[in-house]
């Protein structure tokens, strides 16, 4: 009895020493610098705004957050990277779009995005418009609609590649819209948007603010934007919900820790990156670019990577992809 009772008390001491060493690093938390690993090249759109959040954060914390980009596979390198780190909130991860779709609509599963990071906080979402060549015959989302129904797989629409956002709204616009377009897959965002200006493609399904220019010079036509309300940078183009067809789709960013940080550590860098993202320079620079923000906390940050998951589930069910 004695030998289990000194056994239990040993557990006990063991424990209570793991609490306190625990609490002393929360309460010094940061006390050296930070990397935000990012899943892309340096110099792109990921890239531009993780560096902008990364300095809020750091400004807030009092640490420098750095940033170490980790391009490759479609972010799968990046990711799978992160997910390994130690978790003791010195690593995060800048989670996009792809975060959810490179796992789920792929029969390789390197890392679980529901269990494998700790969620931190939702940056902005970048809604998807719907843009067309001058050329095409429809001067409204309805006019296209009918003019790829009455002539299927006349249509055809360009991509950054396969699995891009521009590719999935597509697929998913025209599979809920009963459409049959051909997929015409670019290099890139610049290529892409290249060959629906010069005409090479009808349709592209792009973020609104990489081709609100080419809109405002005629260059291209955008028939509608997939968000709940119409874009700051482009009023005058309508939602699709207004257009008759309920659609929502863009690119999000967020930020999220390796599985097991711990949670006073994830909420003090979910409040330094909300305090950051909810002045009022960075909202509007963020809603300048067409972009919605989010800033959300640890928890409403999880329950959208989950229905980000559930959608996207579906969509595999369905042979989609």
């Amino acid at each position: 009895m004695l030998k289990k009772y000194l056994a239990g008390a040993a557990l006990g001491l063991m424990s209570l020493g793991l609490a306190v060493s625990g609490a002393v690093a929360q309460s010094t938390y940061p006390d050296r610098p930070i990397t935000l690993v990012v899943p892309f090249a340096a110099g792109g759109g990921t890239d531009i705004l993780a560096r902008k959040v990364a300095d809020g954060i750091s400004k807030s914390l009092g640490q420098p957050v750095v940033v170490e980009n980790k391009p490759g596979a479609g972010s799968l390198v990046g990711v799978q990277y992160a997910s390994q780190q130690k978790p003791d909130g010195y690593t995060l991860l800048m989670m996009s779009s792809s975060y959810v779709t490179n796992v789920v609509l792929s029969d390789q599963k390197p890392y679980d995005p529901a269990t494998d990071f700790e969620p931190v906080t939702m940056v902005s979402i970048s809604p998807t418009a719907l843009v067309v060549h001058p050329s095409v015959k429809a001067e409204n989302l309805k006019e296209f609609i009918d003019l790829a129904k009455n002539e299927p797989g006349s249509v055809n629409y360009g991509t950054f590649g396969d699995r891009s956002q521009p590719h999935l709204s597509s697929v998913l616009f025209g599979a809920e819209a009963g459409l049959e377009m051909n997929a015409i897959p670019y290099g890139g965002g610049g290529p892409a948007v290249t060959a629906v200006v010069s005409g090479e493609v009808d349709m592209l399904m792009p973020t609104i603010m990489l081709v609100q220019p080419h809109v405002e010079s005629g260059a291209l036509r955008a028939l509608a934007i997939a968000s709940s309300e119409r874009s700051p940078l482009a009023p005058d183009v309508p939602t699709f919900a207004e257009a008759g067809f309920p659609f929502e789709m863009g690119t999000w960013f967020g930020i999220a820790a390796p599985a097991g940080t711990d949670a006073e550590i994830v909420k003090k860098v979910s409040d330094a990156a909300v305090e950051f993202l909810t002045t009022e320079e960075m909202r509007k620079e963020i809603e300048g670019e067409g972009s919605v923000l989010l800033a959300l906390d640890p928890a409403k940050t999880k329950e959208f990577v989950l229905n980000e998951i559930e959608r996207w589930t579906k969509v595999k069910e369905k042979g989609l992809f």
